[in-house]
């Protein structure tokens, strides 16, 4: 539930900066008409792909994570006795936990992959 809570926070938050980034979208153009602000266009689009893909990410890993956890722990619940009952309780949770991390860092992740993060001085 909290997790939920936290992963539907994190979305909101990024519709918020593609609102943001639509709304200052005028401005951005303008600034990048003049003579060598070029980058200020390329620099809203790449944005608004970050944005859109990290959104789209978010969507597909948390439900993937989850079905894949259902399905290891329907096939380890046939086991009655030993290791297997240890296994069908604990690696769902780790399943999802580990999902619900890649999620909430897909952000990060997708700006690492298109190279739109902060330049290291």
């Amino acid at each position: 539930m909290v997790a939920g809570l936290i992963f539907n926070f994190k979305a909101i938050i990024i519709y918020i900066k593609i609102i943001l980034s639509i709304l200052t979208a005028p401005l951005e153009f303008a600034l990048g008409a003049v003579p060598g602000n070029d980058e200020k266009i390329k620099g809203w689009f790449m944005r608004m792909a970050k944005y859109t893909l990290t959104l789209f990410g978010m969507g597909i890993i948390l439900p993937l994570g989850t079905i894949i956890a259902m399905f290891v722990a329907l096939d380890y619940a046939v086991e009655t006795a030993g290791v297997g009952v240890l296994l069908s309780m604990a690696m769902p949770i780790f399943i999802i936990l580990y999902c619900f991390g890649i999620g909430i860092g897909m952000e990060k992740r997708i700006e690492e992959f298109m190279g739109t993060g902060q330049k290291k001085r």
